[in-house]
Formats: structure tokens, sequence, C-alpha cells
């Protein structure tokens, strides 16, 4: 590993490229209009890619550039290359993406739309137990909704065919050599970048060479798509034979780069006479963008965690994932478990203040035997040497 940002890197000779991006979420591409180009400087779409216009990640094939359909604001049309940066940036304004609508698009216009409407791309289902009947003849039900705002993984550094908005925002340089690449890109997968480079300029995968740079903090988020912005930046390279540089800005790492999905997490619970939980129903739905590669795997996770360290003999739990135009997709640190996790606790939280209970005692009871032993010593030390079951009285004689 080169310990050294990919931005902090030069090497004699390079030219610098900028992506051409989207400017709207949906739409078939007529034509790309660009600006008088100056004399060294050229643009690379689709049509000019040398090899396999895609790029493979898991199951998914994610487009290395936009051929006709556009599936997300911000995906790339092209690359621009040239000696000045500067330069680049004001031709890239200048590109005009010409785009005819998408007849089934229509839902968009008009009126407010949510998660609901768009096609459900992955689903994951685990029941136990009729809990219909129990609902019905249930004397309490508690219910609880949380929603989760996407967010975005702030780095030092951008992303080039580098990084994001972190230590350094995401970036990538290929070296261009007659026998083959040399690939510097922040990047936890460099076998990926390697075979995804190769693939996408025909060149044979041994005379790729991938030095994996600093990566400054570290998140899912490096996983793959340092693949795709090695790829961009590689085909240029090639096509140019020349040393290429690709830098996003923070702004437009925070734009392209993938984010964690928005999700509705719903809980229902049918209580007992010892306010237990005799049933459960759990309802997730993911955005899961235009792309998401790892999704499957999210909703598995998702649902394996859904009940958490509590005894619930009945219970449905549905986990479903729908495609928008949100753009990329991906959880930055682990699989999704702690959203649900969260979503647990809160609805737990719920029961509790609605029948004014004790965290603690209800918890304990509600935990299978191997779990209850350990939280009740954790628990018992914990309230033996605070003042939490004073304040806690206390918080609800006020809050009440």
């Amino acid at each position: 590993m080169i310990e050294q940002f990919v931005s902090d890197l030069i090497f004699e000779g390079q030219q610098y490229a900028v992506i051409v991006r989207a400017p709207v979420p949906s739409g078939i591409i007529s034509a790309v209009h660009l600006p008088p180009l100056p004399e060294g400087y050229a643009f690379y779409g689709a049509a000019q890619l040398p090899a396999q216009k895609t790029i493979d990640i898991f199951e998914h094939s994610l487009p290395l550039f936009a051929a006709d359909e556009i599936n997300y604001k911000g995906q790339a049309v092209g690359i621009l290359t040239g000696d000045n940066e500067a330069a680049l940036e004001a031709l890239r304004k200048d590109v005009t993406i010409e785009l005819e609508p998408i007849p089934e698009d229509s839902f968009e216009a008009g009126r407010p739309h949510t998660l609901f409407d768009y096609p459900i791309v992955a689903r994951e289902v685990r029941t136990a137990g009729d809990i219909d009947s129990i609902f019905e003849t249930a004397a309490s039900t508690v219910f609880s909704s949380l929603k989760i705002a996407s967010q975005y993984a702030a780095r030092s550094e951008p992303f080039s065919a580098v990084t994001v908005f972190r230590s350094e925002p995401f970036s990538a340089v290929t070296v261009f050599r007659e026998d083959g690449l040399d690939v510097y890109v922040p990047t936890q997968w460099p076998f990926h970048v390697r075979t995804a480079v190769a693939k996408a300029t025909g060149l044979a995968e041994e005379t790729v060479v991938v030095h994996p740079t600093q990566t400054g903090e570290t998140f899912n988020e490096l996983l793959w798509f340092p693949s795709l912005l090695a790829c961009q930046c590689a085909v240029a390279a090639v096509l140019q034979r020349k040393t290429v540089s690709l830098n996003l800005s923070a702004e437009e790492s925070r734009a392209a780069a993938p984010k964690t999905p928005e999700m509705i997490i719903e809980h229902q619970s049918a209580l007992s006479d010892t306010h237990s939980i005799a049933a459960m129903q759990i309802s997730i739905i993911v955005n899961a963008g235009a792309c998401c590669p790892l999704i499957g795997n999210i909703l598995k996770q998702m649902t394996a965690a859904a009940l958490g360290p509590y005894t619930v003999p009945n219970y449905r739990i549905e986990v479903r994932a729908s495609k928008t135009a949100r753009g990329l997709i991906d959880i930055l640190e682990g699989w999704g478990d702690y959203y649900v996790s969260n979503a647990l606790e809160n609805h737990i939280n719920k029961i509790i203040q609605d029948y004014n209970l004790s965290p603690a005692e209800w918890r304990i009871q509600n935990m299978p035997d191997d779990y209850s032993t350990v939280f009740s010593n954790l628990f018992e030390l914990l309230t033996g040497k605070s003042d939490f079951i004073c304040k806690y009285a206390a918080y609800n004689v006020f809050n009440r």
C-alpha cells in the first residue's frame, strides 16, 4: 500500500479528467453536444469504450457511462480529458445533454410519491405462528414507525479514482504503459479493481497493476465504488495512451458517491396480559436507489437481526427494497443490523412507556435464558452502582 493520497500523486506528462454527468434523474439520451475542444482535449462516452461497457459487482452490472437511458441524476455520461483542470471544468459546464422523457416516468410528475410507489427489486420474508389470529384477539397492541434518512459518509479526501469527502475526496490515477496500466486508487478490494479495469480496457489482467493508496477513514463505499472510478479513468488513459488523473471535488464526491439507504421500519406488537410480546409484525422498506449491489445481503442481515435478543414466539418479518432514481446506494458501516436494532429498541421503549414498565425488568423477562442471565447481571450492576431507578421514576413523573 502507498502511504499517500491519490490527489498528492503527480506523474510526468499526466493529463487530467472530469466526468460529465446527467443533469436530471431520468430520460433517454438523444445527443451529447460538446463545445469546441482545444487541441489535445478529448471526450469519451459509452460509444468509445474499448471493451466491456459495464462493471460487474457481484450479480449486478453498472454502466461505466450511460449509453441510452439515464437512471439517476449525476450518472456518468462520459469523461473529458486535457492538460488543464480549470479548462476542463469550464468545458464541462458547456456540455449539453439532449434528453427525451421516458413515458413510464409520468407518475413522477404532478403528485408526491413515496417508496411504496416504486417497483420492488428484492424481498425477504420470515414467519412463525399465526399472528393474524393473535392480533384479532389481543387485548392491546402497540404500533411504532421509524423513518431513517439517507446519509453520506464524509471523509478527508474527495473521490478521484482516489476517494470521498474525508481525508480526501474520491480520486484515481491510471499510468499508461505500452505493456499495461498502473492504477492508483484508494480501495478495500484491489483484486476487483484489477479485474474490472482489465475488462473495461480489454487488457490482460496480469498487465494491470493496482497500487492501493491511503484511504483515510474506511467505510464500505470503498469496497466497489473505487473500481467504477478506476475503470472510467483507465479507459481514458488507454484511449489517450497517456497517464490520466481523475479527482472529484468534495461536492462532486458527496453527490456521486454511494449513500446509505433511506428506509421506513414499522413494528406492531400484540401484547399478552403480562405485557410480553405475543406476536409481532415487522415491515421494512428500503430505498435501493438506482443500483445497490449488496441489497440482497443487506435484506438478509436485516431480517436475521430484526427480533434482536428478545423472545417473540409469533412473528412476520417482511423486508422489501424499491428501485428509485436516488443514485448509488450502499451500507457504509455494517449490513443494516444497526438500523433494525435501533428501530426495535425504539418500539420496545414505546411499549415500556405506554404501560409504565421498568425498562430493565421488562427486557430481562423477555429475553431467552442464555441472554437474560448475562443481561440481568449487567443491569443489576448498573442499577446498583447508579441512581438510574430514581432518575427514571422522576422522568416518568415529569413527562406524563
